[in-house]
């Protein structure tokens, strides 16, 4: 079973990638991954023995888990971080292409020192919405099912996340999943305004940006809806 010390530690303390200065962040609802009891403990060991930091360096965490595919000479273009990588790309108005876009994944995307920040509402990996290891393999009341553990850990990580969007100011926070707009209200406290024709939300907190996209994993969804929109966000105001 999942040792569930860890399991705790490492659902209250890890948000995700990258570095809280950065002028953009990434917000999704849970990683993707978590296939296994020995992947999860991978990640619940590996991350504790690194010093169990809120933020980890996107390619030494995966490295050192034992998936090193995304990072190496010539690495696949995973898909999430590929459409994201594009909207960063419009954000600052600069070509993109298949080779930047895999040569930022391997060298800069969700770095420690990089200009990129990208983190999740929920710290458990999951391979689906439809899948839920946790309520088998751990003793755990609160990850009985995905339902619980939603309402056990939303408003301690979205008050955190929050007080971290006031402390830093970044300039745009991209979440991704028009589907969880209710989550992202809920994070805000407000209300986010459609963009019918673009096809996005959008809204404010203090001076950063705050947009809600549809998910890079949506049927139809195209590498272009968010360069675009990218583009399109950073230079126009709400």
């Amino acid at each position: 079973m999942l040792d569930d010390k860890f399991l705790l530690e490492f659902a209250n303390g890890f948000y995700g990638y990258g570095n809280y200065q950065a002028s953009c962040w990434f917000l999704g609802m849970e990683e993707g991954g978590g296939n296994s009891v020995d992947e999860i403990n991978r990640r619940l060991f590996t991350w504790k023995a690194r010093g169990g930091m809120e933020l980890e360096d996107m390619a030494e965490y995966h490295v050192a888990i034992g998936i090193p595919a995304y990072f190496g000479k010539k690495p696949k273009i995973q898909n999430t971080w590929g459409k994201q990588i594009r909207f960063l790309f419009g954000t600052r108005n600069q070509p993109v292409s298949t080779d930047t876009v895999r040569e930022y994944q391997r060298t800069s995307w969700g770095r420690k020192n990089d200009d990129s920040c990208i983190f999740e509402l929920f710290p458990l990996p999951s391979p689906g919405t439809s899948v839920w290891i946790y309520g088998q393999e751990s003793a755990l009341e609160i990850l009985k099912d995905r339902e619980t553990y939603r309402n056990t850990f939303f408003p301690n990580r979205a008050s955190h996340i929050r007080r971290n969007i006031e402390k830093f100011q970044p300039k745009i926070i991209c979440a991704f999943g028009i589907t969880y707009l209710n989550y992202w209200e809920a994070l805000i406290d407000g209300k986010f305004h459609e963009n019918e024709k673009e096809k996005y939300f959008y809204s404010n907190i203090g001076e950063t940006k705050f947009v809600v996209l549809q998910h890079p994993a949506a049927i139809g969804v195209t590498s272009e809806y968010f360069y675009n929109l990218g583009r399109m966000i950073a230079g126009n105001p709400f």
